[in-house]
């Protein structure tokens, strides 16, 4: 090798580093080439989660070389189309922005199967059903040849018990925290069923009276709590004893952790009150139809069904009353936030942020909404149709109709803790009963 020839070599090397390294060093910087704009800039990345995973993303149109979940790196600022699909399912898609030297994370991503098709699980003429708290049992009402069946469903095990027959009509009230007991009216008078041992007690038999609004302890699932002219008592089931709380005038009530909440009349006078306190915690309108709806977390949603009210309360501060809500139907907690409609809106309101989000106008009246546990969706069921909205707010929601539901459905749905399954009250290829659908 000649030293010219060494000398011309060694000038290529150089020339080849002065271009490849500034490449190298724009790269390494998360710089690019804007061809557009003619000039270069810095990038940003695409960060995409979906479940269920190993679905295909495009960004604008183009499929990417890796399914989700993926990070996507180098891309020059701008909005992007960005679709996410996998087959039977529907697909999800957005106009995202990517920023420079930042990351857009797009990791709430649940995709729904598409042509759901019902599956029977237990055929019966069946007109109401409570899940339990713990989400593992179903207590079902049958209506057949002028009786009244209550049967217990084991969810996990898909198993099925009779727990009694009655002539007299009933109706399934609440269930106990506990999950093991449940409480029915019967006629006038009130059931406590133990559904793991079938045993069932009368509240009229043991105390000679009936009563109204009756609610398990919040911890102890032998002792029971019940309305009757306006007097609160407490009943042990073990003790077999019962006896009188207050002579407070009350509307309702809320047997809550340790504590118990209620709303009294007195004179005209109407307060919220905590049991042996003297104090008020707030003054309440006049009104005859006042319903408690705990979370599971501190707050509590007092509904005045009269004014189609709701005051949020946070019975642990020492100023308990957070907000009132207007034109309110019912609604749906969810940890600490919750989903709530009248006849034609459908909201999401997040009391410790004190935001509340619009999510739909429909042209027909709002039946029913209820959480996804993937609590970055919820359900709603608009003229018999079963829709999923995403809350992701970034550009226009992804909204999709599920399933088309009967009027026997109305609140006989829930979805289960993984949010992979319904269960629901419907009627389906000539045959009634309860159904299950896998929605992912």
């Amino acid at each position: 090798m000649t030293l010219r020839f060494r000398r011309v070599l060694y000038l290529i090397f150089i020339a080849i580093f002065l271009v490849v390294a500034p490449l190298m060093m724009f790269y390494a910087w998360g710089l690019r080439y804007n061809f557009d704009k003619g000039r270069i800039e810095k990038t940003g990345v695409f960060y995409i989660k979906s479940y269920p995973k190993n679905a295909g993303i495009y960004l604008n149109g183009k499929l990417q070389k890796r399914q989700t979940p993926s990070q996507i790196n180098r891309l020059l600022a701008n909005n992007y189309s960005v679709k996410v699909e996998k087959d039977g399912y529907f697909t999800w898609q957005k106009n995202l922005p990517i920023f420079p030297q930042s990351t857009t994370f797009v990791e709430d991503i649940t995709l729904f199967k598409n042509n759901l098709k019902p599956t029977l699980v237990l055929a019966g003429n069946f007109s109401k059903f409570k899940v339990s708290p713990d989400e593992s049992k179903l207590a079902l009402l049958q209506n057949d040849a002028g009786q009244a069946k209550l049967i217990h469903f084991n969810l996990i095990g898909n198993s099925q018990k009779e727990l009694f027959t009655s002539k007299t009509p009933l109706a399934l009230d609440t269930w106990c925290n506990g999950s093991h007991k449940l409480i029915v009216a019967s006629g006038k008078d009130y059931l406590i069923v133990n559904v793991e041992s079938g045993k069932t007690d009368s509240l009229y038999s043991l105390t000679n009276n009936y009563f109204s609004e009756v609610q398990c302890d919040f911890y102890n699932d032998n002792i029971f709590y019940a309305l009757s002219q306006g007097k609160l008592y407490e009943i042990d089931l073990i003790q077999k004893k019962i006896k009188i709380l207050t002579e407070d005038k009350i509307l309702s009530y809320l047997p809550w952790k340790t504590k118990i909440l209620y709303i009294a009349n007195a004179d005209g006078k109407y307060t919220l009150k905590e049991l042996n306190k003297s104090e008020d915690m707030l003054v309440m309108p006049a009104s005859t139809h006042y319903e408690f709806l705990p979370s599971a977390q501190n707050y509590i949603a007092i509904l005045d069904h009269n004014e189609n009210l709701a005051y949020i309360i946070d019975p642990e501060n020492n100023q308990p009353y957070k907000k009132v809500i207007k034109n309110i139907y019912a609604l749906r907690w969810y940890d600490k936030q919750f989903v709530y409609w009248n006849d034609f809106e459908l909201w999401v309101d997040y009391p410790e942020s004190n935001q509340a989000i619009f999510i739909e106008r429909a042209s027909n009246p709002v039946q029913n909404a209820f959480w996804h546990s993937a609590f970055t969706y919820i359900f709603g069921q608009i003229d018999n149709k079963l829709k999923i909205y995403e809350l992701d707010s970034r550009d226009t929601r992804n909204v999709h109709d599920l399933l088309d539901l009967t009027a026997q459905t109305q609140d006989n749905i829930f979805v289960n803790k993984k949010g992979d399954k319904l269960f629901l009250l419907t009627e389906a290829e000539s045959q009634s009963g309860l159904f299950t659908v896998v929605i992912q």
